[in-house]
């Protein structure tokens, strides 16, 4: 009676009532894998310890039923008192135990009330009538115990279970399940069959798994109650999404015009004007100025590693994208992004020592700036990149190609031009695994007589064939080659 003493105390303010409390106890509903039916299926005793009962008891569906508090029923469940009668009942009920389950406490106005519980087992049930204007009449406070059986060794209500659909989840190695489960008093996933290990984040049906490679598995949700034991399985596919890169760029902050490696003073015609240089846009002449000293020069790309401080860190930046079950590679994409390249001039006028900057940009004019197929387990990128502000100067060239294998991706660089700096990034499911300056120039010498003497040896020139493992099991560090200059 614990239980239900404190369901009344627990009611806030309430005066003290006349209670009359009768209590009922389901005994076991005993498991045999179907449910009950006959609505005559159960019965009920009073405890032979009991002194009445004031309960009427039916069922109107398997674990269905419906409390009636009949003061009628005995002389005991009846008010002693000329003035006293019953206005409010309170029921409670609970099954103990390791599959412990307890509804809320209802308070009604009338004698009855109907429950469905949620599976076999022993409950126990509380009922009491009381009175709200708060008198207290100990002589009718008696007690009454008794035990209804439910479909005897006949009733069970078994669980059922459903794992979800079967589906793919791209660009991930985890993902929530979706599995249900009824009459269940416990559920836990397991892994029938995968290419890797599968971890779950516990036992419930919409738990979350992650898997330590891409793939298909089948997972198997099984339900335990006291009906039984069931079980259904799904099947997920994951897949890594992968982004390969290539990039060329200069790293220097800038590079001699091989036009004009030094700067030059421009002649003076008969008019008084200065005589320019047929390369020199229109835009940038000043007017009105008889003397000009003219310095030309590229803009490079100013970074060392492969990442340079803003989008448009290279001369070239080619991709390929692609998902990878594991065994091969599924919805190609590929892409370019070519660089503008800039000449910046700088006119000084001799006579006032006024500086006039101007910035000429250029155009691509490679015929196909990027090639790339994805095929199998493997993958081709192939980009060159020339400008038409150096004509005819050769365009700077590299090639990757690459297979995957389990966890390791091996990668050959060729084509690859001397100059400019070249390298590759490996993005899987979003994060960064591996990324490389493979070839390093940021040595080398790019201004002046020098770095025409340097560009004229290194941009007809190419890097002997270069080949990479890359261990895909955890993210690593930029790797930034050695470089190695020339003059």
């Amino acid at each position: 009676m614990r239980g239900f003493l404190l369901s009344i105390r627990g009611r806030a303010a309430a005066p003290l009532r006349a209670i009359v409390v009768a209590v009922a106890v389901l005994s076991t509903l005993i498991a045999s894998g179907s449910a009950a039916s006959a609505a005559d299926d159960w019965t009920y005793e009073l405890h032979p310890s009991g002194v009445t009962d004031c309960l009427i008891v039916s069922q109107s569906a398997p674990l269905t039923f419906t409390f009636t508090f009949d003061q009628n029923r005995q002389p005991y469940c009846f008010p002693d008192a000329a003035d006293y009668y019953y206005d409010e009942y309170l029921f409670e009920f609970t099954r103990w135990g390791t599959d412990y389950w307890a509804a809320e406490p209802v308070w009604t106005s009338g004698p009855t009330h109907t429950v469905t519980f949620p599976g076999p087992g022993r409950y126990e049930v509380q009922v009491g009538a009381g009175n709200s204007t708060g008198r207290w009449w100990p002589a009718i406070a008696v007690y009454g115990q008794g035990y209804l059986t439910i479909g005897g060794t006949t009733t069970t209500t078994p669980p059922t279970v459903d794992a979800g659909p079967d589906r793919t989840v791209p660009g991930s190695r985890s993902a929530t399940l979706a599995g249900t489960v009824t009459a269940a008093t416990a559920t836990a996933w397991t892994t029938v069959s995968g290419p890797g290990t599968a971890t779950f984040s516990g036992g419930a049906p919409d738990a979350t798994v992650t898997v330590s490679a891409p793939g298909t598995y089948t997972f198997r949700l099984t339900a335990t109650g006291t009906g039984g034991t069931a079980s259904d399985q799904v099947t997920v596919t994951f897949l890594d999404h992968y982004r390969i890169e290539l990039k060329s760029w200069i790293p220097q902050q800038t590079v001699v015009d091989p036009y004009h490696p030094v700067a030059y003073n421009l002649p003076v015609g008969r008019d008084g004007r200065p005589v320019w240089t047929t390369d020199v846009p229109a835009y940038c002449k000043p007017q009105g100025w008889r003397r000009v000293r003219v310095e030309s020069s590229f803009r490079g790309d100013g970074h060392t590693q492969f990442q340079g401080a803003t989008a448009d860190d290279a001369r070239i930046l080619s991709w390929v994208e692609f998902d990878w079950d594991g065994r091969a590679t599924s919805s190609p994409r590929t892409g370019s992004k070519p660089s503008r390249s800039i000449r910046d001039w700088r006119l000084t006028n001799l006579d006032t020592g006024q500086v006039f900057p101007c910035e000429e940009p250029g155009r691509e004019v490679a015929a196909q700036p990027t090639t790339a197929s994805v095929s199998g387990n493997g993958f081709t990128i192939r980009h060159q990149h020339a400008t038409n502000l150096v004509v005819p100067a050769p365009p700077l060239t590299a090639i990757l190609g690459g297979t995957l294998s389990g966890n390791t991706m091996t990668l050959n660089l060729t084509d690859a031009t001397m100059f400019p700096s070249h390298g590759y990034r490996i993005v899987r499911n979003g994060q960064t695994q591996a990324v490389r300056t493979a070839f390093n120039v940021s040595c080398v010498n790019t201004r002046g007589p020098v770095g025409f003497v340097n560009l004229l040896v290194l941009l007809p020139a190419v890097h002997a064939p270069a080949r990479y493992t890359v261990d895909l099991t955890r993210p690593s560090a930029e790797q930034v080659a050695a470089c190695r200059g020339l003059l």
